[in-house]
């Protein structure tokens, strides 16, 4: 009984593996079929709308910023943050930033 069980299972197994190898062969050297979709592709505008730029944050006359012209990327334990002031731990790389008028 467990020897007919054993060779079903080794003849269910190979016979799964020779699909396989079958259908990836068919895919690889199929027709290239890439350009034919159902599903229509249309460009998407993604211009940030005026509103939107008007109702951002703006830096308080209160808040003065460390050096405006640099920006420290700190890394440590597996995060990366940006600020405008030196890293308190971890590596840290200063970045230049062009000054706006």
């Amino acid at each position: 009984m467990i020897d007919w069980l054993l060779q079903a299972l080794t003849v269910l197994v190979l016979t799964t593996l020779v699909a396989c190898v079958v259908f990836l062969a068919w895919r690889w050297l199929g027709p290239q079929n890439s350009n034919t979709s159902a599903v229509t592709l249309t460009p998407i505008d993604r211009s940030v709308p005026a509103l939107a730029r008007e109702g951002a944050a703006e830096p308080s006359g209160d808040e003065v910023l460390v050096k405006p012209d640099q920006m420290y990327r700190c890394e440590g334990g597996g995060e990366v943050g940006f600020s405008d002031r030196p890293c308190t731990q971890g590596r840290a790389r200063v970045m230049e930033l062009p000054i706006q008028p």
